[in-house]
């Protein structure tokens, strides 16, 4: 826990000299350069979920992306939930998409979500309607479990588990053993663009 020192400025003078700062005391630092004194908060709006609450571009992602919320006011408001799916399908990590200028402008560049399931397919979803919109079968043989930019807007990068495959043998020479894969994938049109293979060799 860092020391506290009297006004703002100490606490700059401080911070810039490498002193080691919570999250906390920073997100209070700021709240001490921007607010005035004597401001006083009032709640607005209280969301729980059971996973972890995702924000961006406005939009306000509960249970694990399949109950969207967007804040144009002061209260959020429900802009669609997800039809219910078995626990196969169950989304595992996600990101959202945003029509970045220059990269397209065509209708299939609508502003999305990509969502990586627990069945191996990398679903792109409408943001504003939640209406499925494209989706990939990525392997049977590797299980994806991550999902994240490659190049922000263009591609993306989804990361398999750690493969428990056991070394095969060919003749009296071992082989590599692919322990991970990682696939790049173009999200507008959503396509494979390259596959790359983490080994370990055995000896």
């Amino acid at each position: 826990m860092p020391q506290r020192f009297k006004g703002v400025t100490n606490q700059l003078i401080h911070r810039e000299y490498g002193q080691r700062c919570t999250y906390s005391w920073a997100v209070k630092l700021s709240r001490e350069l921007v607010l005035k004194s004597g401001r006083q908060f009032m709640k607005q709006a209280e969301l729980q979920s059971v996973q972890n609450i995702y924000c961006d571009s406005g939009k306000i992602y509960l249970e694990n992306y399949k109950k969207v919320l967007t804040v144009n006011g002061f209260q959020p408001a429900l802009l669609y939930t997800l039809p219910p799916c078995p626990a196969l399908e169950k989304i595992e990590d996600a990101v959202v998409y945003c029509n970045y200028p220059g990269v397209g402008d065509r209708s299939d560049h609508r502003p999305s979500f990509l969502a990586l399931c627990a069945h191996n397919w990398l679903c792109r979803y409408d943001s504003e309607r939640g209406t499925p919109l494209q989706r990939i079968f990525l392997s049977n043989t590797y299980k994806f479990g991550n999902i994240s930019w490659n190049t922000q807007g263009y591609s993306v990068v989804v990361k398999s588990r750690l493969n428990i495959f056991k070394g095969v043998t060919v003749g009296l020479e071992h082989v590599n053993r692919v322990v991970a894969a990682l696939a790049v994938l173009t999200v507008c049109p959503l396509q494979y663009q390259a596959v790359l293979y983490i080994c370990q060799q055995l000896s």
